[in-house]
Order: structure tokens, then sequence, then C-alpha cells
């Protein structure tokens, strides 16, 4: 969302004034300074700083901006303070254009089941044979024999099977994934689950945990590095603090202690004066003495994979699904952590629009799965054949999600997968013993082969046989879970098949 209030520089002395964000032109100029959000979509004239704009590309690190780079509306200034020429008007903004996106995708249009399109041809087709065998059977044999044949069809006759083995099997399936932390919202999302080949990953907040940690660093560097950082709110001096307090590092007092927009910061510790910087790798800050003294030390920061991440894409692509990463955040970055985990595929450096136009593109080749978890992500949330979003998300990705992972794994979206596989072979199962046991006794009830009574206890038969195959789909789902752990202890090849529903 836009903030309430920016504040607009307004004449030749710049005066400045404060207004609504909806009363900014094209062509006006806002201040922004450190801890505000940006009111509109522009460019920036004058001043550094670093804008966080995770819930907008997915950038887990500040981004650095100075004069001629363009910022969104909606980001926060960590640091700095900026002087930004508008570019875009509060209705044209990338924000409100996110919003749109997501109010025009709608609902899905609702999807017919195979039985809801077998069964008007299966209701036609009884009322056909049976009104057939009545003109037969009362020219050969009369009413008396005729008006028994017809009784006897419509009886054995079972389209409840039918009626059944959607709502049954459907509800077997979305148990069996809720059970293993994916609540989706509805049958037509497991059933579009069934048949997805490519399965594309958010990077910051899915692919990643999404908050920076550091992944080295000497005990002495951060013990001097948290000492400098400790009051600071800037992501990497809270990753910093963080790690020296997980690690028991006592801190040391810090005096003086100045935070340079665009450079960094410095400050005296044990009698000495330190300098925090940028590094020249991605993620690195390097910690010296501003008087020349030795040692140098580099700390690294990332975004750490998530545990199960590099499993789960394995997984994923020994089952034939492509598996491909889509952010925001800097080609660098983005294809690290694509090669930890394994991806088929990194593309980066994408608006949300370049997302789901990206999904729309991969669509055409067959279903795609999208996981996201960020107010970017709406969009190709909804592009997607199915959506899924992250407990602890956006709220707005959560809302247009088909489907929620619960936890902070990715493990369910296998368990989602095989319990939409499972229910779509028990479904097609049930369908085809149906439709094979309607055939086989209504072809015996039209020759004259079976009386009404007979006929009445037959035909419970066909749901039973609806009923068992939707007790095998938990069966099958749990078979693939026993066998993906087997295969995680044992560090062995493929998993067994999941069994057949």
């Amino acid at each position: 969302t836009l903030p309430r209030e920016v504040r607009r520089e307004e004449g030749a002395e710049r005066v400045i004034r404060v207004v609504s964000p909806e009363e900014l032109c094209v062509g006006d100029r806002i201040v922004v300074a450190s801890g505000e959000e940006i009111g509109a979509d522009g460019r920036v004239l004058s001043g550094e700083g670093s804008v966080q704009m995770a819930l907008l590309t997915g950038e887990a690190a500040p981004v650095r901006v100075r004069a001629g780079d363009r910022v969104v509306a909606g980001a926060p200034l960590v640091e700095g303070s900026l002087r930004v020429e508008v570019e875009s008007v509060a209705a044209e903004s990338l924000v409100r254009r996110m919003g749109s996106m997501l109010l025009e995708a709608g609902d899905r249009p609702v999807e017919l089941t195979l039985p809801d399109r077998i069964a008007p041809w299966f209701t036609a087709a009884t009322l056909l044979i049976a009104a057939g065998s009545l003109i037969g059977w009362q020219q050969a044999a009369g009413w008396p024999v005729a008006v028994h044949v017809v009784v006897s069809v419509l009886v054995v006759a079972c389209p409840c099977a039918l009626a059944l083995a959607g709502p049954l099997t459907t509800a077997a399936g979305l148990g069996a994934a809720a059970r293993r932390g994916l609540l989706l919202k509805d049958g037509a999302a497991l059933r579009r689950l069934s048949s997805i080949r490519t399965v594309a990953l958010d990077k910051t907040g899915t692919l990643t945990g999404g908050d920076l940690q550091v992944e080295a660093a000497t005990m002495d560097a951060l013990r001097v590095a948290a000492a400098l950082e400790r009051e600071s709110i800037h992501p990497v001096a809270r990753a910093i603090v963080a790690e020296a307090a997980a690690r028991g590092v006592p801190l040391a007092e810090a005096a003086d202690v100045r935070e340079i927009a665009g450079e960094g910061i410095t400050g005296v510790v044990d009698g000495r004066r330190w300098s925090i910087r940028r590094g020249e790798g991605a993620g690195e800050i390097t910690l010296s003495r501003e008087d020349g003294g030795l040692p140098v030390s580099t700390l690294r920061l990332k975004d750490r994979v998530r545990p199960d991440a590099a499993a789960t894409v394995a997984r994923l692509k020994e089952m034939g699904i492509g598996v491909w990463m889509l952010s925001g955040d800097h080609r660098d970055v983005a294809e690290e952590i694509g090669r930890q985990a394994g991806l088929d595929g990194v593309v980066a450096e994408l608006r949300p629009e370049q997302k789901a136009a990206w999904l729309r593109e991969m669509g055409l080749r067959g279903p795609v799965l999208f996981v996201g978890d960020g107010i970017n992500d709406g969009p190709a949330l909804r592009e997607a054949s199915v959506g899924l979003a992250m407990a602890r998300g956006a709220a707005s990705s959560v809302m247009v999600a088909d489907g929620v992972l619960a936890g902070e794994a990715l493990g369910p979206i296998l368990a989602g997968l095989q319990a939409a596989q499972a229910s779509e072979r028990a479904l097609r199962g049930s369908l085809s013993r149906s439709v094979i046991y309607n055939l086989a006794v209504v072809a015996a009830a039209v020759a004259g082969w079976m009386n009404p009574l007979i006929a009445a206890l037959l035909m419970p038969a066909s749901s039973a046989m609806v009923l068992y195959s939707v007790g095998r789909v938990e069966r099958a789902v749990a078979r693939a879970d026993r066998a993906r752990v087997d295969r995680t202890l044992t560090g062995t090849g493929a998993a067994t098949g999941t069994g057949e529903a």
C-alpha cells in the first residue's frame, strides 16, 4: 500500500508541503527520509540510501540507490535520504497495477469434472435403454414381462456411483494433502495439481527463509561488528547482532558511532576507530581499522536455502517435473541460490508483471505450479495453473492463492502432488469399474435374466467399489511418504512407486 502522506517540494524555494499521494502529479518532487515509505514511482534526483524491496521484488538485502536510479511506491527507505521526481501518479504506480491485476483475475471459472461430463450421457442412455426394453418386451411377451424388465433395468443401473466418485475421491485427496501441510481451497485446485509438469518457485521467503544470516565471520570480527551495528535498524545490522547473540559473543562498547548513507558505519571500539563497508562480492562486508592497521576481516551474509529445498527439488525432478526459480533479485545472487537447490533454471531480475508473463508463456506448454509469498507474487499466483502461498507470506498472496503451505518447509508440495495424482487414479479407477459394472448388469437386465429383487441387491456393489478406491488414496500417499523417508535415510536411488489407487 501507499503511505498516507508524502512531502512534496513546491516553488523555487523548495518549500515542503505534506500532501496525499493522490495529489501528486508527474514531474513533482518529493523528499523521503530514513524510515519512510516512498510515495510514488520515480527517479532519484539527489541523495543516497538503502531501499527495502523484499515485498516488491523479492530481494532480501536492501538495494542501494542514488541519483539516476528508479524507485517504486510503497518501498521503505531503510537509511539515507532521497529527492525523487515523480514519474507515475498513484493510480498508475506499480503497487496499484499489481492490485488491479489481482482484481481483474477474478474467480476461476467452474471446472467440470469427468463424472460431471459422463453423468448426463449415462442418465440419457439408461432412460433410452429402459424405453427400448419396454417397447421390445411389450411386443414380445406383453406388459407384465415388459414392466418386470424395465424395473430391473432402472433399479440395477447405478448413477449414484458416478455421483459419489468425484466428491469422495476429492475429499480423500484434500484430506491427505492437508495432513501433510498443504491446505488447498477446493477440489478444482487438487485436480489441476494432478497434471502439473513445471514448478516455479519464488526465491526470498519461499525457496529461502527470507532473512539475512551471517554465513562466515570470525569471533573477533563479529564482536566488533556487532558493537558497531547494535543500534542500527538495517537488515545487515540485525543479522550481525543476531549471529553474535546466537554464538554467545559478548558485545563490546562502541562510542562515536556514525552511520553514513551509502558508505557504511564507523565507530570506536576498544580505543580504535573501525569502519564497516560493503565488500566486493555479493553479500560481503569488510571490517577494518581506519588507522590502516591489520587485520581486515570479511563477513559474508546470505539468505539461506530452506533445509529441505534441495531434497524436494531432486524428488520433483525424479517425478519428471521441471523446477525453476523466478526472482526479482540480482542475477548472481539468484543463480547461487539456484545452484544450491539444484534447480533446472533461474530467471532473475523480474518485475511482478514479468513473472506473470513468464508463467503465462510456460503454461502454453503444460500446467504450471507457482509458489510465492510476497505482494509482488500476487499476479503470478493467479496466472499459474495452481498457485500456492507460504503461510507466513503477505496476506494478499494467501488470499489469491489456490492453497497454502502451512509450515516453513517445501515438502508439502510433494505431498500435494502425490495426493492429487492418487486421487485422480482413484477417480478414474472408480469410473472404469462403474462403467464395466453398469454395462454388464444392465445388459443382463435387458436380456431378462434378472428380477427386481436381485437388481436391488446388486445396485450397491458399484458404490462399494467407489468407497474401496477412496480408501486407497491415503494408503497410496502414505506409501509415497515411506518411500521418500527410506530414500532419504539410505541415500539410494529413486523411491519406489506410489501404488495404484
